[in-house]
């Protein structure tokens, strides 16, 4: 497995385990009831939908078509760069953005044009001179639940000073409508493609929230939902709208 061959890398820094299907505290936490799933800690990192084509399935899956050695090689990229993160940083969850670290090619906004939920269209290259926050979230991920309805506040507290971007992954669109449904204004809501995705350096896990500062500069990138997020993420806001003034 090549999960395995990735953790025994790190010299015993890095343990592997596998978890019975249905019987997994991690996935029943997070609310994953398809395998295969990878964890890091409590972070999802990836899902069946990301091997397969699956019969349906708008769109192919990170690591398809996985018999081929491509998709195979991106998955140990992939796991690699989140491992290293989590290694580096101390701590997975809720640690600051280091631009010269694993994590750099999120370092920059990417400009790229999104559709709301209500068909409006935003392009990211015009935020410039507001601080961006970025959620990539998922629809299935209870975790996500909480961040998605403090969002809102957060960008009604600052208002043009601070952009709320809200893209849902591997969602149905129907199942994202309903979750914001009563989240009022303060937060825009789009769909995330492969290719928007791909933009921001690839999202490898769910929730992934990300501070851009006015410059659209990676301030802070924050992976998971530990307890003091919201305090955390408004705490990094808070301070690049100070430095600005």
């Amino acid at each position: 497995m090549l999960a395995k061959k990735v953790a025994a890398e790190y010299d015993g820094k890095v343990v592997f385990r596998v978890e019975d299907f249905g019987d997994s505290p991690v996935a029943d936490k997070l609310g994953v009831d398809k395998y295969p799933a990878i964890f890091i800690d409590d972070v999802l990192v990836a899902t069946p939908d990301d091997f397969y084509d699956w019969e349906g399935q708008k769109t192919p899956g990170r690591y398809t078509p996985w018999r081929e050695q491509a998709g195979r090689d991106r998955f140990v990229a992939d796991l690699r760069r989140m491992v290293e993160l989590r290694l580096n940083n101390g701590e997975l969850e809720g640690k600051e953005f280091d631009s010269s670290g694993p994590a750099k090619a999120t370092a920059q906004l990417p400009d790229v044009t999104l559709q709301d939920l209500e068909g409006n269209e935003l392009t990211t290259g015009n935020l410039e001179g507001q601080v961006v926050v970025v959620e990539f979230w998922a629809s299935w991920c209870p975790p996500c639940e909480g961040t998605i309805q403090w969002l809102p506040q957060l960008g009604r507290k600052h208002g043009d000073d601070v952009t709320v971007l809200a893209l849902a992954v591997q969602s149905e669109e129907e199942q994202v409508r309903r979750m914001v449904a009563n989240t009022g204004e303060g937060m825009r809501v789009a769909m995330a493609s492969l290719a928007i995705t791909e933009a921001f350096g690839g999202v490898m896990a769910v929730p992934t929230l990300i501070v851009y500062d006015q410059q659209g500069r990676a301030a802070s990138v924050f992976y998971g939902a530990p307890p003091d997020l919201h305090e955390r993420v408004g705490e990094a806001v808070a301070s690049l709208l100070q430095d600005d003034s």
